[in-house]
Order: structure tokens, then sequence, then C-alpha cells
């Protein structure tokens, strides 16, 4: 595969998982304080993984479900294996073809990956027991949001602003 294709599924992929973690985030799960740090820790590597996934527009997606969630994280795990070995090789024949980016763009981008890789390993391994948590739950229930109008201080009321 080559580096724009990984590349362009890794943004994917990653739009899947950014639809899903609204929906959990809204959702009853908020409420189990496990499921709550597995949300945020999604939040977190999907931000971090921006460093690659802007690099190419991004597509409209729909939400992975939440029993896909260990089947993209694999996928993302091994796209990022690639794209690590590419970016590799570019640095060692110092060969800016990588989206356009100098050398030490591409050195810190390794480094960067390293630690997203390591992110998305520790994710897969608490995945486990935010299946758990769901299985317990039950099926996602999506809290609705609404806006809540400013209350008026006492000022306002007082002189009717």
């Amino acid at each position: 595969m080559d580096t724009e294709t990984i590349v362009s599924e890794l943004s994917k992929r990653s739009s899947e998982l950014e639809a899903l973690q609204r929906k959990l985030s809204q959702s009853q799960l908020m409420n189990n304080e496990a499921a709550q740090t597995f949300i945020f820790d999604l939040k977190d590597y999907l931000d971090s993984l921006k460093l690659v996934t802007d690099l190419v527009p991004s597509a409209a997606t729909t939400a992975a479900e939440v029993d896909q969630l260990s089947y993209v994280l694999g996928e993302q795990n091994q796209s990022i294996q690639q794209l690590l070995v590419i970016l590799e090789e570019a640095e060692a024949n110092d060969d800016q073809r990588f989206f356009g980016k100098s050398a030490g763009e591409v050195r810190r981008m390794i480094g960067s990956l390293t630690g997203i890789l390591e992110l998305n390993g520790l994710l897969l391994q608490d995945n486990r027991g935010f299946q758990q948590v769901v299985k317990e739950t039950g099926p996602l229930q999506v809290t609705e949001t609404k806006e809540v109008p400013e209350k008026k201080g006492f000022l306002q009321k007082l002189f009717g602003k």
C-alpha cells in the first residue's frame, strides 16, 4: 500500500471512531468511571492521531459500532506500523516525499507515531473491560443535550436588561 492510501484509511477510520466517541460521551456510560476514562482516552488518542490524519481531506463517514471498536483499533495499529516503516525508510534515505515534510518533521512524526502506537495498544487492552461495562449497562441510550438559557442575575432582573 502506498503512503497516501494508508493515511486516507487512517483518516476514514479515525472519523468513524470520532463519531462513536461523541455518541459514547452522550450516553449513560459516562456515569461509569471506568467507561468514562476509556472514552476520554479514546478522545485523546483520536486528537493525537490528527497529526497524520489532517494531512488528507476528511470524508464524511458513519459512526463505528461499539462491538467493532477492537477491530477498528487493530486496523489502525497495523496502518500506523506500516506508516512507521515507510517514514523510517524515508528518513534513512533523506527522502522528502511524505507530504513534503522535511527530515526533521519526519523524525518528529516518527517519535509521535511511536507514542500514538503505544496509546493504541493500551486502548486495545482497555477495550476488554470497556466491552464488559457496555454489556452490563445494556443498550446505549444517548441523552439529548439541550441548551439551557442563561439565567438573569439580580441586577438584570432589577433593571430589566
